[in-house]
């Protein structure tokens, strides 16, 4: 039995599974973790949840579609040397999005594996396509679905799942893909609905869920261990398995209806003004000679340092909508490059240890122009790679101002 202590929510538990049974740790593909979970549970004595059966059919229909489809982006203009964690290309044109349905269940039921992940129930079917991919480990697992649903929160009407399978409540991921479920639905289906939400556990997340018209009342928590069922469940295809991070990929319908769905507030003195994100109260990933880089800019143009903590949400729209452009390390508050005007642009700090290219790819979507920074020297190596400092070199700091101020290809 694969009981609380086992529960392979990160990769620590996972590795001490995975040494117990003498098994290969999986990797965070999905299609690994679905092979790892289908040999643990042949390799433990199966006892729970014997009248429920894993299937790849579980009825439904499909209520909405958003196809995929082909766009153009831009290369990464580098100051430092190219990042081989961005796409070799010099230039990519036709590039596929991604695609998301959304299913229509009948009387259907999510329940959450504690720290599995979630799993969609019809009948006594277990969807595997909308569940986790630790969904074969049913029979072998310290949980009684049958009691879960006996027990579970009804949903009169109609329930739209946006959750999905990583609880953390990580701003980037909540803006670029659980809201993204919402807009894309709701647009063409009206507000008519509770909305399924992993727990609340920041301010800000409410903030995000509010700004898009939905109301406290109507917000449904999903709670470990326990179900939630409805009269329509909707259940969009991505929830279970891989996010398409993000925002499916720069789907230009998603993030249209993003930015559709929100309030920006105005701001129109910032309309010259370049916004360096400090991270001073995160205390982590800091740009240490932050004011060496501000007091360069100041010597060219309006220059405004904030620590997006300081702001509500709306108002962290309105400061990237309205500004001439962003500069910032790698972080979660960069999701907001969503917002920005087509004539924007975005220097990103990109750590060597830590970074990838959602950034480029939002920045990418809504037109904006997009130069990568890896011209750094990481500090702190007493850290995790996601918590180490960074240093900008003194040539970065000129290649940024001359990119911005000076150059021939400066963006204004």
């Amino acid at each position: 039995m694969l009981s609380d202590d086992l529960l392979p929510c990160n990769s620590t538990l996972i590795q001490k599974a995975s040494r117990q049974l003498n098994i290969e740790v999986p990797s965070f593909d999905v299609a690994s973790q679905v092979e790892w979970s289908k040999k643990v549970a042949s390799l433990l004595p199966k006892w729970a949840n014997q009248n429920y059966e894993l299937s790849e059919h579980g009825g439904g229909e499909v209520a909405y579609t958003l196809n995929e489809c082909e766009v153009n982006r831009s290369p990464v203009e580098w100051i430092g040397e190219k990042d081989n964690r961005f796409p070799r290309e010099s230039a990519l044109v036709g590039v596929k999005t991604g695609r998301l349905q959304y299913i229509n269940l009948k009387n259907g039921c999510v329940l959450q594996m504690a720290n599995l992940g979630h799993l969609v129930i019809a009948g006594d079917k277990v969807i595997a396509p909308l569940s986790t991919p630790y969904a074969p480990l049913i029979p072998v697992v310290d949980l009684d679905i049958q009691k879960c649903i006996k027990n579970a929160v009804h949903v009169s009407g109609h329930a739209l799942l946006i959750a999905d399978r990583f609880w953390e409540p990580n701003y980037a991921h909540w803006l670029l893909d659980v809201l993204a479920r919402f807009s894309i639905f709701i647009e063409d289906n009206g507000l008519d609905f509770r909305i399924i939400v992993s727990p609340i556990q920041r301010s800000w997340q409410r903030q995000m869920l509010a700004a898009v018209g939905v109301k406290s009342e109507d917000i449904v928590e999903l709670n470990g261990n326990t179900a939630i069922t409805a009269e329509t469940l909707i259940v969009p295809s991505d929830t279970g398995g891989a996010v398409q991070h993000p925002c499916l990929r720069a789907h230009p319908t998603a993030l249209e209806r993003i930015r559709k769905s929100v309030n920006i507030p105005e701001l129109k003195h910032l309309k010259d003004t370049v916004v360096i994100v400090s991270r001073e109260k995160r205390g982590t990933r800091l740009l240490t000679n932050e004011m060496e880089l501000v007091e360069r800019l100041e010597r060219y143009g309006s220059v405004l340092v904030v620590d997006l903590e300081n702001f509500s949400i709306e108002e962290q729209w309105g400061i990237f909508h309205w500004s001439r452009g962003i500069c910032a390390v790698h972080g979660a508050g960069l999701a907001n490059t969503i917002m920005l005007k087509s004539e924007s642009f975005v220097v990103e700090v990109l750590p060597p240890s830590y970074a990838n290219p959602a950034f480029w790819m939002i920045s990418q979507g809504v037109g904006a122009r997009y130069i990568g920074v890896t011209d750094v020297v990481e500090n702190c190596f007493d850290r995790r790679p996601i918590l180490r400092d960074v240093r900008l070199s003194k040539r970065s700091i000129e290649s940024i101002t001359e990119t911005l101020f000076l150059g021939k290809n400066k963006p204004f």
